[in-house]
């Protein structure tokens, strides 16, 4: 694969920059859901514990939290239940002092005995220079973490370096890994344990066995690769890494020196010669693995020559361990499950017998190999293993995005986590792949984490799961009652000189008089003047002047013949700026933050200044008379008020369905300028993660002055502790502007669900796909795709509880109301025993149709329910003129105990008279029984159903059950 090749050419050039040796770990571990569980709950209580202090809608919202979230907590559960949910961390570790190497590797037992003694009496000649050592040990490490991060960067890796408690537990987790999931250390302890560090992470006992260990109840084993196969694949260590069971694998990396490595060479290039001319002497056949040695020997040999390759020592040791419960069962288990993956591989490993603890030294976080087990390799063959492959991604706080298909990981990500760049993310997917979908689930999941969302809604899909979660909809359109002034600013009063604010994620209104501005509130209700200098030295006022001219050249901009978007000139935008700062100043606002909280000019003021005698002259090109239809005409109402809509709730969506194509990229910035303004205004109050939602964003790019506001909001998010999605169906939209590239390189997260073929070529070469994830995205089902994110690449299917894909859902057949039993029952009533009968009759031809044969259905008993097309007569006589034909069967989920009787006997049951509220002609089917009432009909409704003394319909005379021989004539004709 070229991908992979290309991935093996870095690692390549990595291993060829070494100078000195490192180690790299990694983990396979268990995934723990305590932590996400308890924080998930936690959140939840305090979120509904807030709701519950309010009005009556407030308790009705938040059972519905609580169900959604208990739902959300018994899907996880459920999924770890029946699969083993696993994580995977790498490190690389370093040290200085020494090779990596340990002193006395291959010496025997008593010969390193004594070499400690001999340095146990030289310790305190040593003493003198420790600090100096230590000195120049950690500048040496900082130069040597730097340059290895630069050169994982180079390869598209992400690395922080680990430090204090987050060293402490890495190594913790190492000794013993199930106590650390049942006990971690709490950092304040570790931080407070530096003296007795050693006795904190030590585990209680120890047993040491011919081969294995067993360390405070857990078993481990230590196996080291003995043998390679002459030739390996791209990647192969990630068959390994990728087993469906958790372990630690350590590689050991020791560069040697060049012209060591020549002399070396060289013998063994005697030897083989040598052999070749003794068999030849002796008349033997020549020996093909030792010609094929040869070969490849000369090759390297000229390989190293060259300068084009280096040579290693190469370690790698695998550790399987089992739990307390498993034991040695389970660690043999273990250890053949690996003994049949390298077997594959054409590999060979080997436990360390009676070495176990020079094998457990080399696997911990120590970065020295004390086994010292290792093989002699060049670049190319340590740039197969690539050890740095994962197939999933687990932050320790986040929220599920989705699983891994091949091995049910969980992928939970934090977007506002320091390990992101920003949490702006991009979906794009054809219509119908799951777009909608898998940022609906998003947003449910990060408002149960006290994460608000602010949605832009351009077909009204949100509008039910901000109903069902008790968010805010918001309306805009030309006849609507809700109004966006885009002259805002972020001191600007609300109604009534109140300013909205949010506190974990429920409504807290903070009263500011009109006089007083941000840089004015305490530290009880805001965050200070510290906060507000900021903003106070970019000149808030001059930015939003600038802001508005996006406004006005998607408002005034003459469109193309093709729909896409002009621009206003250059003269017609210096002269709208000179009149909006004359707006300004006629409201009584400055550059002075001051004066920012007073209310804020409308577009009215720009007209009348416009036709006003001081530019009326100036206006050549008809500005005024293109602005008079959002002033004075049809969409006058849009923009003929003050801003009147309040966004502290923690779930906001803005409908724009009922804004043309004309007037959608127009609400489109009004919704997004609005939104930043509030959060300017809010981050201020209270710093707080939030996400924006813009669907259809390919309609602000069309317009280059929309697309730079775009692209400017996308950019400066990151500071406002703001994260943009952008979600659009083609990826040309974005590539064909420049805005929309500054948006896609300021996205940190990017998600890629279904393809067609007209756009997966664009796809591929802008991602860098290699063929199997193009053949992913093209052959995918709804709901799968592709994960981009902190350097990694991983099939993603988003699944989703009961109720959170009953609110996430836009399929008809899912949403569309079905009725309940519950609402059904009052329309349903037992027929009286006289009612039978005189319904068992069979029913009077008419003169106006034929009658036609009946049709039976069984009804899980002897009796059956005729089912006629005929006409049937009222309690009148009466006919209706109308055939009834039934209708498609609906089912009822849940029959109460009112229909229990209902149910017990197979019976006819009557429906309501005409007077009955449900539509003409219903035909409802629950479980053996089918109902259906001609509109000419009025049966009798009873309000409490008896129960029948006698439910056999067998009974009843002349019922259509009531004979032996009509039974047996209907079984024989069939229903």
């Amino acid at each position: 694969d070229a991908e992979q090749a290309d991935i093996t050419a870095e690692f390549g050039t990595w291993l060829n920059a070494l100078r000195f040796p490192v180690q790299v770990l990694v983990q396979v571990r268990r995934l723990d859901l305590g932590p996400y569980v308890r924080r998930l709950q936690q959140a939840v209580i305090t979120q509904v514990g807030a709701l519950h202090d309010g009005g009556q809608a407030k308790r009705t919202v938040a059972e519905r939290w609580a169900a959604v979230a208990a739902d959300h907590v018994a899907f996880i559960e459920g999924l770890a239940r029946t699969r083993l949910l696993l994580e995977r961390h790498h490190c690389v570790l370093l040290t200085y002092g020494e090779d990596g190497r340990s002193p006395m590797a291959g010496a025997g037992r008593l010969a390193r005995r004594l070499q400690q003694r001999r340095r146990y009496h030289q310790r305190s000649a040593d003493d003198l220079l420790t600090w100096q050592r230590r000195s120049s040990a950690q500048q040496q490490l900082d130069l040597r973490v730097n340059e290895l991060t630069r050169q994982f960067e180079r390869m598209g890796l992400q690395v922080r370096r680990l430090e204090g408690v987050e060293l402490a537990t890495l190594y913790y987790g190492a000794l013993t890994p199930e106590r650390a999931t049942r006990h971690p250390l709490p950092p304040d302890v570790v931080a407070g344990a530096v003296d007795s560090l050693a006795d904190l992470l030590a585990p209680a006992s120890v047993e040491l066995t011919r081969d294995h260990l067993c360390l405070e109840g857990e078993y481990s084993r230590v196996l080291a690769l003995t043998g390679y196969p002459r030739r390996v694949f791209n990647g192969w260590l990630a068959r390994i890494i990728d087993e469906d069971m958790p372990l630690d694998v350590s590689l050991h990396i020791h560069p040697r020196d060049a012209r060591a490595a020549l002399r070396t060479l060289r013998r063994h290039l005697a030897q083989y010669e040598a052999s070749a001319a003794l068999d030849l002497r002796m008349g033997r056949l020549p020996d093909p693995e030792r010609r094929i040695a040869v070969e490849d020997v000369t090759r390297l040999q000229e390989r190293i020559e060259r300068g084009t390759t280096k040579v290693f020592d190469f370690g790698l040791y695998l550790r399987l361990y089992a739990s307390r419960q498993g034991g040695l069962p389970e660690l043999e288990h273990r250890t053949e499950q690996v003994h049949g993956a390298l077997d594959h591989l054409g590999m060979v490993a080997r436990p360390s017998l009676w070495e176990q603890d020079l094998a457990f030294a080399s696997i911990l976080p120590e970065g020295r190999d004390a086994l010292y087990r290792t093989r002699f390799f060049d670049t190319e063959t340590i740039a197969t293993a690539w050890p740095f492959s994962t197939s999933s991604i687990s932050m320790a706080e986040g929220i599920m995005f989705g699983l891994v298909p091949a091995n049910g990981s969980f992928v939970v990500l934090d977007p506002f986590s320091p390990r992101f760049e920003n949490a702006n993310q991009v979906v794009f997917g054809v219509s119908g792949g799951g777009k909608s979908y898998a940022t609906k689930l998003q947003v449910i999941r990060s408002l149960m984490f006290g994460i608000s969302s602010i949605i832009v809604d351009p077909e009204n899909e949100y509008q039910r799961l901000c109903e069902e979660l008790g968010g805010e909809c918001i309306r805009l359109a030309p006849g609507g009652n809700q109004h966006i002034n885009p002259f805002d600013l972020p001191g600007s009063t609300m109604r009534g000189g109140h300013r909205a604010t949010t506190v974990a994620g429920w409504d807290q209104i903070t009263a500011i008089p009109e006089a007083r501005t941000l840089a004015q509130v305490d530290d009880s209700g805001a965050a200070g003047s510290a906060q507000v200098g900021e903003d106070e030295e970019k000149d808030v006022l001059a930015e939003k002047i600038q802001s508005l001219h996006a406004f006005f050249d998607l408002l005034l901009a003459e469109r193309g013949k093709d729909g896409g978007g002009g621009t206003v000139s250059r003269a017609e935008m210096a002269r709208l700026d000179r009149v909006i700062s004359t707006a300004y100043e006629q409201a009584g606002i400055t550059s002075d933050p001051r004066t920012h909280s007073r209310p804020a000019p409308l577009l009215a003021d720009i007209y009348r200044a416009l036709v006003s005698p001081a530019y009326r002259a100036e206006d050549t090109t008809g500005l005024a008379h293109r602005l008079h239809r959002y002033v004075d005409g049809s969409l006058s109402h849009m923009f003929s008020a003050p801003t009147d809509v309040e966004l502290h709730n923690p779930l906001v969506v803005f409908n724009i369905a009922d804004l043309d194509e004309e007037l959608r990229p127009l609400g489109l910035y009004l919704v997004s300028d609005c939104m930043w303004t509030h959060v300017r205004r809010e981050h201020l109050l209270v710093p707080r993660p939030r996400l924006l939602l813009v669907d259809e964003a390919w309609s602000l790019l069309q317009f280059p002055e929309g697309g730079r506001f775009l692209s400017r909001l996308v950019r400066r998010a990151r500071k406002r502790f703001l994260g943009v999605v952008t979600i659009s169906q083609d990826i040309n939209d974005f590539l064909g502007s420049e805005w929309g590239q500054t948006i896609l390189s300021n996205s940190a997260t990017k998600l890629l669900m279904k393809q067609d073929s007209s756009s997966i070529d664009v796809i591929s070469s802008t991602f860098k796909l290699t063929s199997g994830e193009r053949r992913l995205l093209l052959c995918s089902e709804k709901g799968e795709g592709l994960l981009l994110a902190l350097g990694a690449r991983i099939a993603i299917r988003v699944e989703a509880s009961p109720d959170e894909h009953r609110l996430a859902t836009s399929d008809p057949r899912e949403t569309r109301p079905w009725p309940r039993a519950r609402e059904l029952e009052p329309h349903l009533a037992a027929p009286s025993r006289s009612e039978l009968v005189a319904r068992a009759a069979p029913p009077p031809r008419t003169s106006k149709r034929p009658q036609q044969d009946p049709v039976s259905m069984p009804a899980g008993g002897e009796g059956t329910l005729r089912a006629s097309t005929s006409i049937p007569a009222s309690e009148d006589g009466s006919t209706s003129d109308r055939m009834s034909f039934p209708r498609p069967p609906c089912w009822v989920p849940a029959i109460p105990s009112a229909f229990a009787a209902m149910q017990a006997g197979n019976v006819p049951l009557s429906r309501a008279g005409a007077d009955s509220s449900l539509p003409p002609d219903p035909l409802i089917y629950l479980p053996s029984r089918i109902f259906h009432r001609s509109p000419g009909s009025s049966a009798r409704r009873t309000t409490t159903p008896p129960l029948l003394q006698d439910s056999d319909p067998g009974n009843v005379p002349d019922s259509p059950g009531g004979s032996a021989p009509a039974r047996k004539k209907r079984r024989g004709t069939g229903a």
